[in-house]
């Protein structure tokens, strides 16, 4: 028997290429920062956050142009595998040009230009290489248009062009009727006439992901509207339609949601991307349809809302996404939430949507902080508003488990105290959790072409890198125990966690710091660390199905492959069409059952069926197939992965690569982080 090698490969889960993809976000998130911190002085401005992005392909439909322009540093743009291709930003109105700074994925460009142009179609070009460096490139250009393209021509590597931002700094040219470019409608709440199904709540249409919509009953007349919070003087709406959209339709206005006052109307509407110029003012702003373009109902990508004098003057509130965050009932918990102001000397008032029951937002601060006392995940929205009525927002999961549901006590991780302050973004630590297995001294990491143990360097003073794995060894270096985890590491910034997507090799568990005090634990829970290696393997091949038994002994004892690694499910193999009726019997007849359990083929791009196939939750209503009660009740459904949930911390695991999905995964993350101990076990 053999092991599975130690090279690296593609994989689906948060992490695009688990060593390659996080590697071109590790030193820009420094450069991200700094730039985003930069903001809360006066001029120039962050102008394309938020705006409407599109694209000259995408990879699939986990890479969406809108993800380049959303702030967030955890999620990117990725083309199709060829050249020439492009990505622009409308920034709402024309606009001087004096920065552009470019945050590459490992697939970057090695030729492009960046173009601007009045009207997306007769395009200027204002800067030009055929040396593109990679990482961050922060350009110093200057150039006026609206519209503010990345053309690219030739590619650095096999893939396509991948962005994780597209930042576009300067201002907004005077005369243009002094209309903002903040947003005003993001996140904020919406209701709507009806909904198709609950597959397209209104909340999509102003959630800025062109990648989610909200649509309509398919009868006459629907409306969906929008609560800005406070009165707000109206200059300019867009509306990005899917392809169900309204011949006839106004924008109404209203101070209380029951009177209203049309500021546009058309009965020639041409869907696509509408922006429209209008004047008005009111907090609640409505798209009221009354004549329909197709026999469906009204569907909309996203609906935007711009202000005047009045309505932010113009300027430019950052959140900094804190990412995923996961803690459990009874343990109080503290996030602080950053944000910046393009203007200086404004005062920022915060607030939350979706928090976990317990805690609370700091209005003043921004500060969240409380005792969790409910299990749940919750779609969390945090917002941060300045004296001119300007916002900007950050949305991300939170999860929080049942007390007692594995966490080792404090003496599992060591003396912390003992941690070196680190020089860099944080110190690791490694200690040993083998139960008297192996000496320190046989307990290997291995990083960034350093391979020690721990009795020689137990602490390892992590920078912003270019890598995304850490591989940990028993034995021997590069010895048969083998396991590794993923992370992202910028200048203040991890985003990290264990997997299972492809095997288990070793237990593993991680607690990450943050300097303001935050504690957050993955990987195997405590009972699955003090019991034995033969005791572990036993207990999964007599909690799972027939099916999935032979897991326990393909590779032992070196580990348990994940079922899409197992001859068995492969073609040929006598569970090949273990999903296949299942499959077919919600929609997908075009992937095989190593395809399901692995998320590819069509999957790779649909998400929430991969995750609802690999949890028999498909067949449910989509409001229920996040509920982590509904998950693996019936077969057919991947009982690998069951496994490592129900012995995981707070039954969070990697166990397929869409595992995310629902905020199910081990992946955690937090801005300032302290220290991080990672745990090896037998």
């Amino acid at each position: 028997m053999s092991s599975i090698p130690h090279a690296e490969a593609r994989r689906r889960s948060r992490h695009r290429v688990a060593g390659t993809a996080v590697a071109a976000v590790l030193a820009l998130v420094a450069a991200f920062l700094v730039t985003t911190a930069r903001t809360a002085s006066a001029a120039p401005t962050l102008l394309s956050q938020g705006k409407t992005a599109t694209a000259s392909s995408l990879e699939n439909a986990t890479f969406p142009a809108s993800n380049a322009v959303d702030g967030n540093l955890g999620t990117r743009w990725s083309s199709a595998f060829s050249d020439p291709q492009w990505l622009q930003v409308d920034l709402g109105a024309t606009a001087s040009v004096s920065q552009v700074v470019l945050y590459w994925e490992t697939a970057y460009a090695k030729s492009f230009q960046i173009q601007t142009s009045p009207d997306a179609v007769n395009w200027t070009t204002i800067f030009s290489t055929t040396t593109g460096t990679g990482g961050t490139q922060t350009l110093n250009i200057t150039g006026t248009g609206r519209y503010v393209r990345m053309y690219g021509t030739v590619r650095a590597t096999a893939y396509g062009y991948s962005l994780w931002e597209f930042q576009v700094y300067g201002t907004i040219a005077s005369g243009g009727g002094g209309c903002g470019t903040t947003n005003v409608a993001l996140n904020h709440p919406a209701t709507a006439s009806s909904l198709e199904n609950a597959t397209f709540p209104a909340s999509n249409a102003v959630d800025g992901n062109l990648g989610t919509r909200w649509s309509s009953a398919f009868s006459d007349p629907q409306w969906l509207q929008v609560d800005l919070g406070s009165t707000q003087s109206i200059c300019q709406v867009t509306l990005n339609w899917e392809a169900a959209y309204a011949k006839s339709f106004q924008i109404q206005t209203s101070p209380d949601a029951a009177t209203w006052t049309t500021i546009f109307s058309t009965t020639t509407g041409t869907g696509g991307n509408q922006t429209l110029s209008v004047s008005g003012s009111g907090r609640y702003i409505r798209m009221y349809g009354t004549v329909r373009a197709t026999p469906y109902g009204y569907s909309l990508w996203e609906f935007q809302v711009f202000t005047g004098s009045g309505g932010g003057g113009g300027n430019t509130v950052t959140v900094t996404n804190p990412g995923s965050q996961s803690s459990t009932v009874g343990t109080p918990v503290s996030l602080q939430i950053q944000a910046a102001d393009s203007s200086s000397g404004q005062t920022l008032t915060y607030g939350a949507t979706g928090l976990p029951a317990g805690l609370s937002i700091n209005s003043a601060s921004g500060l969240i902080s409380g005792t969790p006392t409910t299990a749940a995940t919750s779609n969390v929205t945090v917002t941060a508003k300045d004296t001119t009525g300007a916002s900007g927002s950050a949305a991300f999961t939170w999860t929080v488990g049942t007390s007692g549901t594995g966490a080792p006590p404090p003496s599992f991780w060591g003396n912390v105290s003992a941690i070196p302050a680190a020089h860099n973004v944080l110190e690791l630590a490694i200690v040993n959790r083998t139960n008297g297995q192996y000496p320190d001294s046989q307990v290997f990491w291995s990083f960034n072409g350093q391979t020690q143990s721990i009795a020689q360097q137990p602490y390892i003073d992590m920078p912003a890198n270019s890598s995304g794995r850490m591989y940990f060894y028993l034995g021997a270096p590069n010895g048969p125990y083998y396991d590794f985890i993923e992370f992202t590491v910028g200048a203040t910034f991890i985003n990290t966690d264990t997997t299972r997507v492809d095997r288990f090799g070793l237990k593993l568990a991680m607690l990450l710091h943050g300097h303001d005090g935050s504690n957050q634990e993955v990987g195997e829970n405590y009972t699955t660390f003090t019991e034995t290696r033969s005791a572990t393997f036993q207990r999964f091949q007599n909690s799972v199905p027939t099916e999935f038994k032979e897991l326990a002994t393909d590779q032992a004892p070196y580990g348990i492959p994940s079922p899409g690694n197992d001859k068995a499910f492969q073609t040929g193999g006598a569970y090949a069409n273990y999903f296949a009726s299942y499959a077919a019997a919600n929609g997908d007849t075009s992937d095989s059952t190593p395809q399901i359990f692995g998320c590819g083929g069509t999957l790779a791009g649909n998400p929430s069926l991969c995750a609802g196939l690999n949890r028999h939750v498909a067949q449910l209503p989509a409001s229920q197939q996040s509920n982590p009660a509904n998950f693996y009740l019936a077969a057919p459904a991947n009982y690998y992965a069951q496994f490592w949930h129900q012995n995981a911390i707070n039954n969070l695991a990697y166990g397929f690569p869409y595992d995310d999905y629902a905020g199910q995964s081990s992946d955690i993350s937090v801005t300032n982080p302290q220290y991080m101990v990672i745990a090896v076990g037998w």
